[in-house]
């Protein structure tokens, strides 16, 4: 018995559903890629942006802080009468913007020899808020009034210590009586 080759037109229609079936896999898989690529380079995007809008509110509020508490802690000062001495050299000695010019190697990126550091001048800042927030409770006890015991609402952005709590309460009180706070 003799085999005759199958017709040329049923081989050719065979390779060529073949073919199609091989491109059609391919362009799927390089759509499903290139989907998958845009889809993790915009949630890179989304992270860098909320990151920098994180930060700018956390400074923002930082800022905020730190002016209230400077302009209660001049308040609370004159009424303690406490000495110009002790407070121009309480501004000297904590005047951490000096600090940033420390030529620190490996400042805010990963050294071999150790993790990433973060920057300084972000390490002042709340270096700082924590002295004046020190002081605020200090100056409090000296002029006998009482520190909150709670920590504030669950709803602020920045953390909330008893000091702060203690600072808004007597904020609204100076506020309201701005006579009685000189």
């Amino acid at each position: 018995l003799l085999l005759r080759p199958p017709p040329m037109k049923d081989q050719w229609s065979k390779i060529k559903a073949s073919i199609i079936l091989i491109q059609s896999r391919f362009r799927a898989k390089r759509a499903r890629c290139l989907f998958e690529a845009a889809i993790v380079f915009v949630t890179r995007i989304q992270t860098a942006v909320r990151g920098f809008l994180t930060r700018r509110k956390i400074h923002k509020a930082v800022q905020q802080r730190l002016a209230g508490y400077r302009e209660q802690m001049l308040a609370l000062w004159e009424r303690a009468r406490t000495p110009l001495f002790y407070r121009s050299r309480f501004w000297v000695l904590n005047n951490l913007a000096r600090y940033r010019k420390l030529p620190l190697h490996r400042q805010g990126r990963k050294g071999p020899k150790g993790p990433k550091l973060p920057k300084l001048h972000n390490v002042t800042k709340f270096l700082s808020l924590s002295l004046q927030e020190r002081e605020l409770a200090d100056m409090h006890v000296t002029l006998g009034i009482r520190p909150a015991k709670s920590y504030g609402d669950d709803n602020s952005f920045l953390a909330q210590s008893p000091t702060y709590v203690t600072f808004r309460r007597i904020k609204v009180i100076l506020d309201r009586d701005p006579e009685n706070s000189r």
